[in-house]
């Protein structure tokens, strides 16, 4: 395996003139017999050397992508996703199929910063393998402390690691954001990012719902790592090197991702489920960094999405006083900033929706008495505010008075 990984490498360095060169046949010949023995290596092998044979073939789809042959990695990463299968089936070799998500993770990453000028393909391949090994995973059981599901799928959607994909993405875009105007490696860069962004919140969607509905804690990590994007395509939307089409494709593409979290059930046992991952401190962190930046696309889209959670979620009585968390969060946001039309939106849109939303009276009454503290208090619970507790203290306090005993009036006067 050694010897066919130096073989595929060293094809790759030797000219052969540029019409041979551009396709890297050797290199490729090379990793295929290599996949041929990984693949059949767990019929006499043990996990160990699955492990180094995977490590082997990352190294060679690395190789044909550094050499612009990104196309071709294609293979190799197929073979990464079949053998991941392996850990999800066999007994022993669960470290098999986290390994391979992470070679693929770091595959995802070196097209990305690719000096082809058209990878969408290999790029949105890579992505639908990624989301192949998580619903195979999901097939399997879960458990609540230290998530199987989520440690199979750690090397991409975790964002709290070194060396994850979201932690080499964020290095990737910072490095971008400070190239200039005109700089070609940057606008390309972008360029592909927002290739690899086109219609992810299709398979993203279909994830999410799916691990809600099997209660896997790959949804704490799924809400997470949403935000992480959108918050990412936005910043690199603003990098000096962005033209204005990809400009605005990476704006829509992060709108249609923050709006996947629209999607989550509501049904009470979801809720109850959701709710335990901050759905609400998510939503009112992103929205406000964008609001702050002036990503009024994608701040309203997630003001929007946080706007009918509140009621989502508020109509029931889960023991996290979600209607009374997420409208003060909201009523935040609109006292944020004087002129922004957000307090006649709150008002307007919440009127508009609470007398359609099915609440029980003792949950309306309750709300709205909490509410009116808050208009009258600088003082704050911390158990049910946190982040947007933090915040609270920092908006005009007039403005957030008038929305904030608006919403309770609407909430009193409401039709149970």
């Amino acid at each position: 395996m050694k010897t066919l990984t130096g073989l595929c490498a060293t094809y790759a360095r030797i000219d052969y003139g540029k019409k041979l060169q551009s396709e890297l046949h050797h290199s490729q010949l090379a990793a295929a017999y290599l996949t041929g023995i990984i693949e059949g290596a767990h019929r006499t092998f043990g996990p160990d050397v699955m492990m180094e044979g995977l490590r082997l073939l990352g190294q060679c789809a690395l190789v044909l992508v550094r050499g612009n042959c990104a196309l071709a990695s294609i293979t190799i990463a197929k073979s990464l996703s079949n053998v991941s299968l392996l850990g999800l089936v066999k007994p022993g070799y669960e470290p098999v199929t986290s390994l391979a998500v992470q070679q693929l993770a770091t595959i995802a990453i070196e097209i990305l910063s690719s000096h082809e000028y058209d990878v969408r393909h290999p790029s949105k391949e890579i992505r639908s393998l990624i989301y192949m090994i998580a619903h195979a995973v999901l097939t399997t059981g879960d458990t609540p402390l230290g998530s199987r599901h989520s440690s199979h799928l750690k090397p991409y959607y975790a964002l709290t690691d070194y060396g994850t994909f979201a932690d080499n993405l964020t290095k990737l875009i910072n490095a971008v954001n400070e190239k200039p105007d005109g700089d070609d490696d940057a606008e390309r860069i972008i360029g592909h990012l927002s290739d690899w962004s086109d219609g992810m919140y299709e398979g993203e969607k279909k994830l999410l719902l799916e691990a809600v509905n099997k209660r896997s804690f790959l949804a704490l990590d799924l809400i997470h790592w949403i935000c992480f994007v959108t918050e990412i395509l936005a910043l690199a939307s603003r990098a000096p090197a962005a033209s204005d089409s990809d400009r605005d494709e990476l704006v829509r593409n992060a709108t249609w991702l923050v709006s996947v979290l629209d999607w989550l059930p509501d049904d009470i046992d979801s809720v109850a489920f959701v709710e335990k991952f901050d759905v609400v401190d998510q939503l009112f962190e992103l929205t406000l960094k964008m609001h702050v930046q002036d990503q009024h696309e994608i701040a309203e889209a997630a003001r929007d999405v946080l706007l009918r959670w509140s009621l989502k979620a508020g109509k029931y009585q889960t023991g996290w006083s979600s209607l009374e968390r997420a409208t003060t969060a909201l009523c935040v946001l609109a006292a944020w900033k004087a002129g922004s039309g957000w307090v006649t939106w709150l008002k307007d849109e919440f009127a508009a929706r609470v007398t359609k939303t099915l609440i029980e009276e003792a949950v309306r009454k309750q709300t709205a008495r909490e509410l009116r503290k808050q208009a009258d208090s600088s003082s704050y619970d911390r158990r049910v505010y946190r982040l947007v507790g933090y915040h609270m203290n920092r908006v005009d306090r007039g403005r957030f008075s008038e929305v904030i005993n608006a919403i309770a009036d609407l909430l009193d006067t409401a039709v149970a």
